[in-house]
């Protein structure tokens, strides 16, 4: 409000001193406390930060039965190095952001920070993550800013766990995980990050019913791992504007002109590329695999990469002739021609 000055920031004090100070702010501020490193990030005056810090009214989301329940102290201070980013980011440049690192470095993405993901529209205003919105914005500290958020932001599950959580979107492709046993065999792999073109319950409508008829059979179920291994790339993580490539790898990271950005990614099928172009324009990006698939919802985190999730599923090219490769179109698939595709990959 007019003449309240507990948001305004002091440019003398550092984000630890005034979220010390802030009477909205003090269960984060404890928690800090408790953390010694942390604490020495907030305070730290050599290098900019800035924090998303959750209001005490956030806190009061916590349900009842859990709040007696304090989490492995490893656990809070991962989540509290989920709300602190690398460098100065104001309201200005977040809204032309997709995602952002963080402090929270991850052994499943090869040691590379996890991000944050962050949106923008004139309906919805900016939010972190989907749901996370901002309350006030661009408080400024003596090293960084402070964004005060309405919600506790926590790392992200696992991808097949994402899947498993949204059967409205994934149901179709988490029983393919399921029938193929693919689902236990990705568990027992170690992967340092990746990126998964996850095909929607709609892509797989797209194929029609005989297609889906004989993907889900006996017979067909080998056609249908090969379709997703196809689908994911282990070790390399891409998102809209950002690359953790495989630490193995030393070749080139892509190719990129102004603002437009080729790579090809090595999928689970035998290596078979998976090509990317990457296109942004004033903060709308577009990304295309393949030449044809559009990603329909990007940048969705999670804690061993990223799911850029398609409505189109992803099929591995083919040579035909003098003609390089064909595009998939988007059509209802024959038997004969699911067989002919993927034949050279099954098991």
């Amino acid at each position: 409000k007019h003449g309240h000055h507990d948001h305004h920031g002091d440019l003398s004090k550092t984000i630890y001193e005034l979220i010390s100070e802030n009477k909205h702010t003090k269960r984060f501020a404890a928690l800090v406390d408790e953390h010694e490193d942390i604490k020495e990030l907030l305070q730290d005056t050599k290098t900019n930060r800035t924090l998303f810090i959750p209001t005490d009214r956030a806190f009061e989301r916590i349900p009842d039965h859990d709040k007696d329940k304090k989490p492995p102290a490893e656990v809070i201070r991962a989540i509290l190095a989920y709300h602190i980013a690398p460098g100065r980011y104001c309201s200005r440049r977040l809204h032309f952001s997709h995602t952002i690192p963080t402090e929270l470095e991850s052994s499943s993405l090869g040691s590379h920070p996890q991000r944050l993901r962050i949106s923008s529209s004139l309906v919805f205003g900016s939010r972190i993550n989907f749901f996370t919105k901002f309350i006030i914005k661009d408080i400024p500290a003596k090293n960084g800013l402070i964004h005060a958020v309405d919600f506790i932001l926590i790392p992200p599950p696992p991808s097949y766990k994402i899947i498993q959580l949204l059967p409205n979107t994934f149901s179709t492709l988490s029983l393919g995980l399921e029938t193929t046993g693919l689902g236990d065999d990705l568990d027992e792999l170690t992967f340092e990050g990746g990126t998964f073109f996850a095909p929607t319950n709609r892509a797989f409508t797209r194929l029609g019913p005989r297609a889906n008829a004989f993907l889900f059979s006996d017979h067909g179920k080998k056609y249908l791992k090969a379709l997703i291994k196809y689908s994911i790339v282990a070790n390399d993580t891409l998102y809209s504007d950002a690359y953790y490539k495989r630490k193995e790898d030393d070749g080139d990271e892509g190719v990129k002109s102004m603002d437009n950005w080729h790579v090809d990614l090595s999928s689970l099928l035998d290596d078979k590329p998976i090509s990317v172009d990457i296109r942004s324009w004033k903060g709308w990006v577009s990304i295309v695999a393949n030449g044809y698939t559009h990603v329909a919802v990007q940048d969705v985190l999670a804690r061993d990469g990223v799911l850029q999730i398609v409505n189109s599923v992803l099929f591995p090219p083919r040579r035909d002739g003098h003609h390089g490769w064909l595009e998939t179109e988007d059509r209802e698939w024959e038997i004969d021609e699911i067989v002919e595709r993927l034949e050279p990959y099954v098991e």
